[in-house]
């Protein structure tokens, strides 16, 4: 009731302009766009290593009941809540480098750890994954024009999604290898996908600063 009254009280806003037909395909032609896109493919599925088979290592190797096993994905959402709230206020190249950090942290605790409260510490750490999304959309747009950013925002998407489906495949058969591997895999290329990042993201356009005024002579 409140949101729609809210409506009553708002002024009048200029027509967005018409705006040339965008072809997908246009997109292509961007090379600094498809080079991140493959930067955001691999991060992505290293980071996602470490996530499927997590429950699984928990219970076989670490001993964690069941009940305690759903107890951690309910912090892993508060952690994806919270961190996603205080990363995106963080420019978002510099978000998203926490953000791989904090996910390393959650694998080598994951590792390491016995005691269940280092693995709630662990799972609230690695909700900081969900935010790496919003804060690659954010650095999207450092990449394209605005007329190409609906574009930009469902080839991101799709990338994204893509790196989801590779990277539990590999896990498992990782994990039949041995059950530790691909939390370790995830850790190696982790870090090294971290040093890329610092070196390949976009960064922010400078902008130009204002031009003083002259003063009038006397």
């Amino acid at each position: 009731m409140i949101s729609t009254a809210v409506l009553l009280f708002l002024r009048p806003q200029p027509p967005h302009p018409t705006e040339t037909h965008v072809s997908p395909v246009e997109i292509l032609k961007n090379r600094k766009f498809v080079g991140f896109m493959g930067l955001v493919f691999g991060v992505m599925a290293v980071l996602y290593l470490g996530y499927e088979f997590a429950p699984k290592f928990l219970n076989e190797v670490k001993g964690i009941d069941v009940e305690q096993v759903g107890l951690l994905g309910s912090i892993n959402a508060l952690g994806g809540f919270t961190l996603g709230q205080l990363l995106g206020r963080r420019p978002p190249r510099l978000g998203v480098l926490i953000s791989i950090g904090l996910v390393l942290i959650y694998g080598l605790v994951l590792l390491q750890a016995s005691w269940v409260g280092w693995f709630i510490l662990a799972y609230f750490l690695r909700g900081s994954y969900s935010a790496i999304r919003s804060l690659i959309s954010a650095l999207v747009t450092q990449l394209v024009p605005p007329k190409r950013l609906g574009v930009a925002f469902g080839a991101a998407e799709m990338v994204g999604t893509a790196a989801d489906v590779v990277a539990p495949a590999l896990a498992g058969r990782l994990y039949a290898i041995s059950p530790p591997l691909p939390f370790g895999m995830m850790l190696a290329l982790g870090s090294i996908a971290l040093v890329v990042v610092g070196l390949f993201a976009p960064r922010p356009t400078a902008q130009p600063e204002p031009a003083l005024a002259s003063r009038p002579y006397d």
